[in-house]
């Protein structure tokens, strides 16, 4: 009911709003405004521009581990593992200059199970996950 109420509105506005343009000749003429009509437009859905995997945290209490929270969105459809990875960085950036200390990789190729998480549960499973990646030369501290 208010759309057409809106629209009726909209049509008289139109109607009486005139645009004056020169014709070739110098002479002036009235016209409406031309109306352009778009095709549909559909929104992509937030679900399908999350990533698969999102880091939640990283914490240490003791230097020789570091324990994750992550996020797993949506069941891996690729024959890629799922792997982390800890490293020591000079400033706030994630660049070349970085240097892995740690890694961490669940694939269950080859190896017959998925590792667990925390929880006992597999660590490629949709849910959000903890687990602590051991750091064999733990984190020293480094001037």
């Amino acid at each position: 009911m208010r759309t057409g109420c809106l629209l009726r509105s909209l049509l008289r506005l139109l109607r009486s709003y005139r645009c004056v343009r020169l014709t070739r000749r110098g002479r002036r003429s009235a016209s409406l405004p031309f109306l352009q009509v778009l095709e549909a437009r559909l929104v992509q859905s937030a679900s399908s521009l999350t990533p698969p995997v999102v880091m939640l945290s990283a914490t240490t209490t003791n230097s020789m581990s570091v324990t994750i929270d992550y996020q797993i969105n949506q069941t891996a459809g690729s024959s890629l593992p799922l792997q982390f990875g800890v490293y020591r960085s000079s400033d706030s950036q994630f660049d070349t200059g970085d240097s892995l200390v740690g890694t961490w990789t669940a694939s269950a190729q080859g190896q017959g199970t998925v590792p667990s998480d925390a929880s006992g549960l597999p660590a490629t499973a949709p849910g959000t996950h903890q687990l602590t990646i051991p750091l064999p030369g733990g984190l020293p501290p480094d001037p």
